[in-house]
């Protein structure tokens, strides 16, 4: 009898050591199988685009536009600008005139025509050089679609002291872009300075061309 329970006893060890056997081999088996199912996927997944990579940067699709060139848009007297005491301020409305979209990116130059028709050179600054606010921030791309319109802001120095010379006839010349735009009447004319107040009256502060109005900065409107 002692006999008998022993041999009942060690096939029951055996038999739970098969089942052992059977679960560690199941547990390994679907173990393999997971594994190779994300191996596959990790392979055929496409790459995760990473945040403020190259690939990523804002406008990339707009970039393949031509810039506005200069025959291409129309300028008129923006929004009425209130300048800070003792300077003149001036904002202009660029309107896309082609029937085609453009691209924008940067600093318009300003061409300032005297009473003799004649260019009068002033020195250009993408900075604030009085009390007005203007934007600090580097131009960023945007597409001008055809008809509507961009703005760009500009200001000096009312001179106090010298000799001023008043004109009101302007221009300007579009970023990336041969030639100068027609010529517009400012509303408020520029005065160009002969004399002790010529180092800080005459050079004109002017913005990047922006998409709205108070991106050039929240300067002050009527």
């Amino acid at each position: 009898m002692p006999d008998a329970v022993e041999v009942l006893i060690k096939e029951a060890h055996e038999a739970s050591r098969r089942r052992r056997m059977r679960w560690i081999g199941a547990f390994v088996a679907v173990a393999v199988v997971t594994s190779l199912i994300v191996t596959l996927a990790v392979v055929i997944s496409p790459p995760t685009k990473q945040v403020g990579s190259g690939s990523q940067r804002p406008g990339s699709s707009a970039l393949a536009l031509a810039p506005c060139a200069s025959s291409s848009v129309s300028i008129s007297n923006g929004p009425y600008v209130g300048g800070a005491m003792e300077e003149n301020a001036h904002s202009l409305t660029i309107t896309n005139t082609s029937p085609k979209s453009c691209l924008i990116l940067g600093f318009p130059r300003l061409v300032v025509y005297g009473p003799t028709g004649s260019v009068i050179r002033f020195a250009l600054v993408h900075h604030a050089t009085g009390g007005y606010p203007m934007t600090s921030k580097l131009p960023r791309p945007f597409v001008l679609t055809a008809q509507k319109s961009a703005y760009v802001f500009f200001a000096q120095n009312a001179s106090e002291a010298g000799t001023e010379t008043v004109m009101a006839n302007v221009a300007l010349i579009m970023p990336k872009s041969l030639g100068t735009t027609k010529v517009v009447t400012l509303a408020n004319p520029i005065a160009h300075c002969v004399g002790q107040s010529a180092s800080y009256a005459n050079p004109i502060a002017i913005s990047p061309i922006e998409p709205m109005v108070r991106a050039t900065e929240q300067y002050r409107h009527s």
